[in-house]
């Protein structure tokens, strides 16, 4: 029993721990977003009008014993945003979206992700524009969409060295102890163009109820956030990667008014972040154009008897 204690006690320590390298880098990142034009489609001069909220833990497994090069991300709780699309002919819509976040409300993908300084935490934003094309169905409740978008953020990174170079060459309990070993180097920014691409099939169950489900990839970005080398204290070490994309959703539309949700799973991204499901909430109004209606139904293809 105490040999059982003691590696318990032992594992404990070892999952509480992070390597004092002498760098460590702590970058504020996008979450995983659904696609901004996910639902409804719009029928030909339509024109949408949304304000999005995309929230619901971003990061669901920190990285409890990260390794010398493991990523050092912070990621926002919340998105908070809006979006602008008109339809076009042939089945065509052009769009643009926008969101902002701040570090105050953000997740650690690791343990030892040291904090921005209190009241230096930056904010981001993420806009750019974006194309849908809905397949025609012929009036049919069943409906086929892709989409995409690409959007320009700025992530900010913070680099922090440690003060005592013989501690930092071995591993040491994380905790508090890092921001007394460790102080902040400089911030330095980089601008990435990020991608988002979707599938989606739905269907209306009812003219104001539309189903959905999308699946896609998109980018996000990464860093080298344990580095053992101090030389590389100057550089960038932030990336971009893919991560595929699973969503189901709904959009409920009463007149003018149109509400949506959805839910949204990452997978097959960097093992050393755990993203985790995500919600999104739309609330706007649609104008303008024409609606796209349903197909009456078929009349019987037998014959009167009559």
């Amino acid at each position: 029993m105490r040999h059982a204690a003691l590696l318990l006690a032992l594992a404990a320590l070892a999952a509480a721990c992070a390597p004092q390298t002498i760098i460590r880098r702590t970058a504020f990142v996008p979450a995983a977003n659904a696609p901004a034009r996910a639902g409804r489609p719009l029928g030909p001069g339509e024109v949408r009008l949304d304000g999005h909220a995309n929230a619901l833990n971003p990061v669901i497994l920190e990285n409890g014993a990260p390794d010398e090069g493991d990523a050092g991300v912070l990621v926002p709780d919340v998105h908070l945003g809006g979006s602008a699309w008109v339809g076009l002919p042939f089945g065509f819509e052009l769009g643009a979206q926008a969101y902002w976040a701040t570090a105050r409300w953000a997740k650690s993908s690791a343990d030892g992700v040291i904090l921005f300084p209190r009241g230096e935490e930056p904010d981001l934003v993420m806009a750019g524009p974006g194309l849908r094309w809905n397949a025609p169905t012929g009036g049919s409740r069943f409906s086929v969409a892709l989409m995409a978008e690409i959007d320009r953020v700025t992530a900010t990174q913070a680099v922090f060295v440690c003060r005592d170079a013989e501690v930092c060459d071995g591993r040491a309990e994380d905790g508090d102890s890092a921001r007394e070993l460790y102080e902040l180097d400089h911030v330095a920014e980089r601008g990435f163009w990020l991608a988002n691409a979707a599938l989606q099939l739905g269907v209306a169950i009812v003219e104001p109820v539309y189903l959905y489900t999308t699946v896609g990839a998109q980018q996000s970005i990464s860093n080298s956030g344990f580095d053992p080398r101090l030389d590389s204290r100057l550089a960038d070490a932030m990336h971009t990667y893919w991560l595929g994309t699973w969503g189901i959703g709904a959009d409920f539309r009463v007149d003018s008014l149109v509400f949506g949700v959805s839910f949204y799973f990452p997978f097959a991204g960097e093992d050393d972040i755990g993203l985790g499901p995500a919600a999104s909430f739309k609330l706007g109004v649609v104008f303008g154009g024409e609606r796209p209606r349903l197909a009456p139904p078929r009349a019987p293809r037998w014959a009167d008897p009559r």
